[in-house]
């Protein structure tokens, strides 16, 4: 498998994937309509070839021919959007699978890796989640994460499809170099939105809810290095060689961090005071998502390298660079 495209490729998951499979030799293929993205990630990866196409209109049935796997990375992802405009991720992640895997099925490639989302799991208390869990979304994201999901477990049962689907819950960090990290358009994730604050003391910070049902009032989740994402992919590959089908891994620490933990952690990587402002809850979070991640432990020989203070670290790095 050494022709790989990345769909959002540009992205903050996808550009990780494609700097390290590049380096390893790999061809990669990036597929991205940069609405969320950068082109400056393109010239810094310096990928074999990229087309600014989308997946919900274009044909990638050309492109697709030799292709050995496809990283599908591309999807909305805000949460709260997903709220206030369900419409968008219906078309975009559902519709926009079903085209991907058509057209794949189409070309004859078989072989694809999902970036899935602990956010299929909704609200299901205080243990820690396995993969044999019911998938209880309470959100359109989480919904539309869930329904990509059954269309590939489909694919795989009537057209032969070997599939895997990775459950990142809350992927964070960056790359070594700090040429690349997260940065999202806008940006909605914990950790950059922190250290934004930081840095532009006139950029409020929000803490959304101080009285959920756990340690200190605040949301709890469980994070994970984009570098210790990246690593299961490298071994997804060499299962999906050795064994056919469909197969669903979680990936996470098998722990989970506050709001309040995680900002105590940055003062301390960064030295600095964050200012915040605890604002009413948003709707669709969940109190606690943790991750077993005694499958991908087992069947991959996988485990994470890297911990919260490095997550923090990377992305301080990453974002320093342009100070």
């Amino acid at each position: 498998m050494k022709n790989i495209l990345i769909t959002g490729g540009a992205g903050y998951i996808g550009s990780h994937l494609a700097k390290f499979f590049k380096n390893k030799g790999y061809n990669i293929i990036i597929i991205d309509n940069f609405e969320r993205s950068s082109k400056k990630v393109i010239n810094v990866l310096k990928v074999d070839k990229y087309f600014v196409m989308d997946l919900r209109r274009d044909d990638l049935t050309e492109i697709l021919k030799g292709i050995d796997i496809v990283f599908h990375c591309a999807a909305y992802i805000d949460v709260s959007e997903s709220i206030r405009n369900p419409d968008i991720y219906f078309e975009n992640n559902v519709l926009g699978t079903h085209k991907l895997l058509s057209q794949m099925k189409k070309a004859g490639v078989y072989n694809l890796i999902f970036s899935s989302s602990a956010a299929v799991y909704g609200d299901q208390g205080d243990r820690m989640l396995t993969e044999e869990d019911i998938k209880k979304p309470i959100q359109p994201y989480g919904f539309s994460k869930s329904v990509m999901e059954d269309w590939i477990e489909w694919f795989c049962k009537i057209f032969g499809f070997n599939a895997m689907v990775f459950r990142y819950f809350n992927a964070c960090g960056c790359d070594e170099d700090g040429l690349i990290g997260e940065a999202h358009q806008p940006e909605t994730h914990l950790i950059p939105r922190a250290l934004h604050s930081l840095f532009n003391k006139e950029e409020e910070f929000y803490v959304y809810g101080n009285d959920y049902d756990t340690k200190d009032g605040s949301c709890i989740r469980d994070y994970i290095h984009i570098l210790d994402i990246v690593d299961a992919y490298s071994r997804g590959i060499k299962y999906l060689q050795e064994n056919r089908g469909f197969f669903v891994f979680n990936l996470g620490n098998n722990s989970g961090y506050s709001v309040f933990e995680v900002l105590t952690e940055i003062e301390k990587v960064t030295e600095l005071k964050l200012k915040y402002k605890i604002v009413q809850r948003r709707i669709g979070d969940p109190a606690i998502l943790v991750a077993s991640n005694s499958k991908a432990r087992e069947a991959l020989c996988w485990k994470p390298a890297r911990n919260l203070f490095d997550m923090i670290s990377s992305q301080y790095k990453y974002l320093k660079r342009d100070l």
